[in-house]
Formats: C-alpha cells, sequence, structure tokens
C-alpha cells in the first residue's frame, strides 16, 4: 500500500493553510465574509476543481494508450451546498465539453473514466450528474 503524505501550516489568528505536497506548495483561505482574507481558494473549492481535473486526466491516459489523440476540453461544474452544518456538497454536475470529439465516442470515455477515476471513486455523493457535450 502507498502512503501519501504532506506537511502544512496555519498561520496564528488567521484561516489559511499552506500545504506542501512534493515539491508544490498549495495555499487555502477562506472568503472575507467567512474570516478569512480571501488569498487563495477554499479547500472546499479545490476539492470540486479536483473531481474534473482527475477525470480529464484520467480520460486522456486512456486516450494516450490508444495511441489516439487528446482533445481540447472545457469544463462547467456546479454545486450545489446544504444549508445546514455541516455545509456539504449535496449535488454536483461536471459539464464536459470535448472539441473534435463525436458525442458517442466522448460518452464512452467517460464513462471509462470515472471507473478508473481515483478521486471520482473516493467521493460519495449520491447525486453526481456528468454530461458530456462535443463540438
Amino acid at each position: 500500500m502507498k502512503i501519501k503524505s504532506f506537511k502544512g501550516i496555519s498561520e496564528e489568528n488567521k484561516l489559511n493553510f499552506k500545504a506542501k505536497v512534493r515539491h508544490h506548495e498549495i495555499s487555502m483561505d477562506e472568503p472575507k465574509e467567512a474570516g478569512g482574507d480571501d488569498a487563495a481558494p477554499t479547500p472546499m473549492e479545490y476539492f470540486l476543481a479536483a473531481i474534473p481535473s482527475c477525470l480529464i486526466a484520467t480520460a486522456k491516459l486512456i486516450l494516450a494508450k490508444r495511441h489516439l489523440p487528446l482533445p481540447e476540453v472545457e469544463v462547467e461544474v456546479e454545486a450545489q451546498q446544504s444549508e445546514k452544518p455541516p455545509v456539504v456538497y449535496e449535488k454536483i454536475t461536471i459539464k464536459f465539453k470535448f472539441k473534435g470529439m463525436e458525442k458517442e465516442a466522448a460518452e464512452k470515455l467517460m464513462s471509462s473514466a470515472k471507473k478508473y477515476c481515483p478521486v471520482h471513486a473516493m467521493v460519495n455523493i449520491e447525486e453526481m450528474e456528468i454530461i458530456v457535450e462535443t463540438g
């Protein structure tokens, strides 16, 4: 079993957090209205960005193994949060728009990507919709 670890630090009297992951530094913060400095995305925003990022990386790795071109993809994410604490995402909709790819091929590709994407596999949200478009 592989173990992943990282170190982080949060300044005194601040809501920020800086994590060192491999050789990268990732900053997180909260919006001003939540008491933060709004100096970086929130952990929840990083979480939302991680899902389509992993799905696209997985899809492109599948295409690369088949020696197929890696198309440009635009992504839109919409998430609905609960109103009561803990404030979690109750519904996530991710729309992928593949440039220069047939819709059926793109849908099949994303179906495979969902099976192999580790971030998607860790997310247990009943309502996660993935929409595939081409153009």
